[in-house]
């Protein structure tokens, strides 16, 4: 998604665009599920659109109905059902998927909403039944689910939250911070466990890879930064 102009789907072998269709509202974000993208919303229900293979090529169909309110930040949880969505009108939806019919919404149920301000990034817990957000005053909120309510807030940096992930293998989450700044959160005591400054300033977002082994933050710079996981002796 490129910040508002539209949606353009990449081949990941080769790095070329094979499709692209322009939006009708600006957002940030969309969210993938299965063959179709989340990308706003109209009266409150999610507008998709659809990714259609046509032999060997793809296009994108649908999109076209006016978007009121675009998407800021979203997350799936597909193990637990659950999906997650902040946009431009400060809701925080948490949205239960229903994979055995479907409605006007999508196969998205909203089943708790919370108006907040600022939030940049969003997570779901892979150990916990809980949702984490990072917002633009550097605070990180932990919600539990169903109904959003607030259990911790922690602000150690007061730069904005970029992105968030937890690893795969371990209770470890890291934030990455428009200063530059990279912390790692343990998530049983939700307190920082290490800072990483970096030159890369904004660090807008950053992903572990599937093993765990690696983290890597990117931001406007056109350098991409790469931590190899080390564990401490004794910890």
């Amino acid at each position: 998604h490129d910040r508002g102009a539209g949606v353009t789907l990449w081949e990941t072998a080769t790095g070329n665009p094979v499709a692209s269709k322009r939006l009708v509202r600006r957002g940030l974000q969309i969210l993938p599920y299965q063959n179709r993208l989340m990308i706003g919303f109209s009266a409150d229900a999610p507008v998709w659109m659809e990714i259609v293979e046509e032999g060997e090529t793809l296009r994108l169909v649908g999109g076209e109905e006016p978007i009121d309110v675009g998407i800021v930040a979203a997350a799936m949880d597909q193990r637990r059902g659950y999906a997650a969505t902040y946009d431009l009108d400060g809701q925080l939806v948490l949205w239960r998927i229903d994979v055995d019919g479907s409605d006007d919404e999508g196969r998205f149920h909203a089943v708790s909403r919370n108006r907040l301000s600022g939030i940049r990034a969003i997570r779901f817990d892979p150990n916990e039944n809980q949702l984490v957000t990072g917002d633009s005053e550097g605070a990180i909120s932990v919600w539990g689910l169903p109904n959003l309510e607030l259990r911790t807030t922690k602000r150690v940096s007061s730069r904005q939250v970029g992105g968030l992930d937890f690893s795969p293998n371990e209770r470890v989450m890291a934030t990455s911070h428009f200063d530059g700044e990279i912390l790692i959160w343990d998530t049983q005591t939700w307190e920082p466990r290490l800072s990483v400054r970096t030159d890369v300033a904004p660090i807008r977002d950053l992903r572990f890879t599937a093993d765990g082994q690696r983290l890597i933050a990117g931001g406007k710079s056109p350098d991409l930064l790469v931590f190899q996981g080390r564990r401490a002796d004794g910890d």
